[in-house]
């Protein structure tokens, strides 16, 4: 996916009891847009000027900035700030920061009360996050005890802590996966597939790791050119690593490499989303509680297609809302199915067969193409859940219980005898992991931009 024509790339569930931690064919209108470099980060309290002396008081919080590099950063660090004690209880979380005598941890470090699990809960921490379960009956000599949200959700069927259970979200990607026109080439590499178009055997023959992973995860509002859309919390974005076991690079193979991370998305809505002249009003009474167990109740909002994501060729592309040119109706209005052109050989994702003739510098083409069997694939696809407190470097925790095992790419024409992890930070190809399309920093679809890595 990174390596341009011409150029290279720019480039354990822990669960605790007792205290034992146990398609359209309409060429749509298109928006443009420039990757969004991130050339750093950061995170904690910056440096603070303030000395601890004058701001930490026992009613404090931990995480005041105070003091400076000979001081400690933070009341917490200082030693001084408020007491679990006086925050912890059954409306606090369970990883509030606090002092327990002279130790800064927090309400389940002290073995305080804390909020019970519940999706409420849950949904708040994130499937990282820890939440107090009952003591067993009769039994007044346990300790208060402790479970990660993604064991709670074992039980629930919400292992990711999103408010969405891992079978409606595999009936929703399931329900928007794309058509696919793919060349012999690319259907060859694709690990959607065991048999191409023409019956012949491909790389994944007979290979169970190759796989289609997807994430899916709700939208807040959104900002920049679309502020206010998905105001009421009505969105959703589903990505879906189109994955492939090699690029085989422009007619020469000058910039062929080892495996090839596409991806596409797309932003669903239950009730109408944008602010579009002309637009309609609909799913009217539609609620998140309805929505989430009625996979017809969700329709297209936006589309984002990955073409040589982050190169010097990238040529991908957000797409919003209009159907046709002329605006004479909305995707939501008609075919839900994302359409999508793969380029021969090179992999990338175009929303029309004129937009891949025109891509990766003009050396795109979708000439020689073939409709795929969507039936085909969907059994393919594999929900690898969703990482928390992560940066655009690390994925921090990965929800425990989903599928994240792919085929790791090895070889143009040999099948794979290795295996990655889709929240492990190895690269699947010369320049990506995984991860790097999967975190949940990567699409912004109010501004219309990415991020590169």
């Amino acid at each position: 996916m990174l390596i341009t024509h011409r150029a290279l790339l720019s480039l354990a569930v822990l669960s605790l009891s007792c205290g034992v931690e146990p398609p359209s064919t309409d060429e749509p209108t298109t928006t443009e847009a420039q990757p969004l470099t991130i050339i750093g980060g950061g995170g904690g309290p910056g440096t603070p000027s303030t000395e601890c002396a004058q701001v930490c008081t026992t009613t404090s919080r931990c995480d005041t900035a105070c003091g400076g590099p000979t001081l400690g950063s933070s009341c917490g660090a200082y030693g001084v700030c408020v007491a679990c004690s006086a925050v912890c209880n059954s409306g606090a979380s369970c990883g509030q920061v606090c002092l327990e005598g002279s130790t800064l941890t927090n309400c389940r470090g002290a073995g305080r009360v804390c909020q019970s699990c519940s999706a409420a809960t849950c949904e708040a921490a994130g499937c990282g996050g820890y939440c107090m379960t009952q003591k067993p009956d009769k039994c007044t000599w346990c300790k208060n005890a402790y479970q990660r949200c993604d064991g709670y959700g074992a039980v629930t069927g919400d292992r990711d802590s999103d408010g969405m259970s891992e079978a409606f979200e595999l009936q929703l990607a399931q329900h928007f996966f794309p058509s696919l026109n793919m060349s012999a080439a690319s259907q060859y590499q694709f690990y959607g597939l065991t048999t191409d178009s023409w019956g012949y055997s491909t790389v994944c023959a007979g290979n169970p790791n190759c796989k289609l992973p997807f994430v899916v995860r709700k939208v807040p509002p959104l900002s920049g050119d679309r502020n206010g859309w998905c105001a009421d919390g009505q969105c959703v974005e589903i990505l879906y690593a189109l994955t492939y076991n090699w690029d085989l690079g422009d007619v020469f193979q000058f910039t062929s490499h080892r495996g090839d991370a596409e991806f596409v998305a797309v932003l669903v809505a239950f009730k109408r989303a944008d602010d579009e002249p002309n637009g309609i009003d609909w799913g009217q009474g539609m609620t998140w509680d309805l929505a989430r167990n009625n996979v017809n109740a969700w329709r297209t909002v936006g589309r984002y297609y990955a073409a040589h994501l982050c190169s010097d060729a990238d040529s991908s592309r957000f797409v919003f809302p209009k159907a046709t040119l002329d605006g004479s109706h909305f995707w939501y209005e008609d075919e839900q199915t994302m359409a999508v052109w793969v380029a021969e050989s090179k992999n990338g994702s175009y929303p029309s067969f004129g937009t891949c003739d025109e891509g990766g510098y003009w050396f795109d083409n979708c000439e020689n193409g073939r409709w795929l069997d969507r039936n085909a694939l969907i059994p393919k696809l594999v929900n690898v859940g969703e990482s928390y407190g992560g940066t655009f470097q690390n994925p921090g925790y990965v929800c425990a219980g989903f599928d994240t095992t792919i085929a790791k790419p090895m070889y143009a024409f040999s099948p794979s005898t290795s295996t990655l992890q889709a929240w492990g930070t190895e690269r699947f190809d010369s320049s990506t992991s995984l991860y790097n399309l999967f975190h949940r920093f990567e699409l912004e679809w109010g501004p219309a931009r990415w991020h590169c890595w």
